[in-house]
């Protein structure tokens, strides 16, 4: 089924890959949102949307017990006009009209600060961190001394094999998944219990994404992965990376190796937000960010 023209949607599948990624590519986006993989490995848990308006594509989510909302236009020439219709829709519908996840450069291109209709508000925990590829990799520097002390014992004490996600350690993948999720206590934390189904979409699915990956054995045994792909032209978005958290200095191998072996010829990062989590948003700024991709909340005044 083709995508329908707004205001008719159809649920996103796999069979839309091709149509949204080519809009993805001509827009050049900078939030982590926009790429395929992303909606598509969340979409059991968002109830994501699609439609065509004016040769733009809408995504709509319609989360279970939550309010639902847009996530940002795609395509060429986003204006105001473009945001006014989707929050009357909503309005219409009798939702809460709010579109969320929308870069800063995205509104300063529609210039949205000089519209009266619009209420922006600035999310810090949606915000996505940027890194330099390079900086990652070398981990050279005093910014990076304890980073690097970490990989350093790492190294010294665990012979490992990198090797690229494929079919082959799929499963290994997806067996370290469980004691993982005991180890976090997904049962208890249901953001983590949606992540942990999320990561098992893309893993079972990586044959139709257009994503990469890498995982790190010890011994034989998977005990680190990563997956991510192409955001625009210069920036690959990581949208899972999994470590033994019993083996010092895995978490920064597997980032180390992954930025090294897989995307040394992207100039950046996107490692994606820290959903307002202390321990998060700490283990974030460790690694330095070149910037952050800052991201606002818009609604009708």
């Amino acid at each position: 089924m083709p995508i329908p023209e707004f205001p008719e949607f159809k649920t996103l599948g796999i069979e839309d890959r091709d149509e949204i990624e080519s809009y993805f590519r001509r827009s050049n986006p900078t939030n982590s949102e926009s790429t395929f993989t992303n909606l598509f490995m969340w979409r059991l848990s968002y109830h994501f949307q699609v439609s065509m308006y004016l040769d733009k594509l809408l995504i709509l989510a319609c989360p279970e017990e939550k309010e639902h909302f847009f996530l940002p236009p795609i395509g060429n020439d986003i204006g105001a006009e473009d945001f006014k219709s989707l929050l009357d829709f909503m309005q219409n519908k009798g939702w809460s009209p709010q579109i969320k996840s929308v870069p800063k450069d995205m509104i300063d291109r529609s210039r949205l600060w000089e519209d009266d209709y619009f209420n922006i508000r600035y999310n810090r925990d949606d915000s996505d961190y940027v890194y330099l590829t390079q900086s990652l990799i070398t981990l050279s520097g005093r910014k990076f001394h304890k980073k690097k002390n970490h990989l350093n014992q790492f190294l010294k004490n665990n012979p490992f094999v990198f090797e690229p996600l494929s079919e082959k350690n799929r499963k290994g993948c997806l067996e370290m998944e469980e004691p993982w999720c005991d180890f976090r206590k997904c049962d208890e934390r249901p953001g983590l219990m949606r992540e942990m189904i999320a990561v098992r979409e893309a893993l079972n699915n990586m044959e139709n994404l257009s994503c990469t990956g890498g995982v790190i054995l010890i011994n034989g045994k998977i005990e680190a992965f990563s997956l991510g792909e192409a955001l625009n032209n210069d920036t690959v978005v990581a949208h899972v990376e999994k470590a033994n958290p019993n083996i010092r200095g895995l978490y920064v191998a597997i980032n180390q190796q992954s930025c090294e072996r897989l995307w040394a010829d992207f100039t950046y990062i996107n490692r994606e937000q820290d959903l307002g989590e202390e321990g998060l948003r700490k283990a974030k700024l460790s690694c330095n960010p070149s910037h952050l991709v800052e991201k606002y909340t818009i609604t009708s005044r």
